[in-house]
């Protein structure tokens, strides 16, 4: 369940995640205005939302600016912490968000220290 959980998450994020606002997310996420306000033409998804937001980064408001950091963090956590079971997995991920999916495909087959990381995660 909690893989599930992952990669509705991580189509979401990624990033990670946690990302998706303008409407289609709660309006209490600390970035909803500010997606609404400079990416309200993005179409979420493989991160086109978070570098949207990333490029108004000196304009948005300062909880949105913890979260994208804290988003990064976690993401950067787990690609460390999974790094030999993308390599032997998901070696022909595209990117963070093509990994993260690969991986909730594999739950079964990942590393002690990468569900790990994942748990604490989400």
């Amino acid at each position: 369940m909690k893989f599930k959980l992952l990669s509705l998450f991580v189509l979401c994020f990624l990033l990670i995640s946690n990302l998706v606002f303008a409407g289609r997310a709660p309006s209490t996420h600390p970035c909803s205005a500010d997606a609404e306000k400079f990416c309200r033409d993005v179409d979420p998804g493989q991160g086109r939302l978070r570098k949207c937001l990333k490029k108004h980064k000196k304009e948005l408001a300062p909880a949105c600016v913890a979260k994208l950091k804290d988003a990064e963090h976690q993401m950067k956590r787990i690609m460390k912490a999974c790094k030999k079971d993308r390599k032997a997995l998901c070696a022909d991920s595209k990117d963070k968000s093509d990994a993260m999916k690969c991986l909730s495909k594999h739950k079964s087959d990942l590393s002690q220290e990468c569900r790990v990381e994942i748990k604490k995660t989400f």
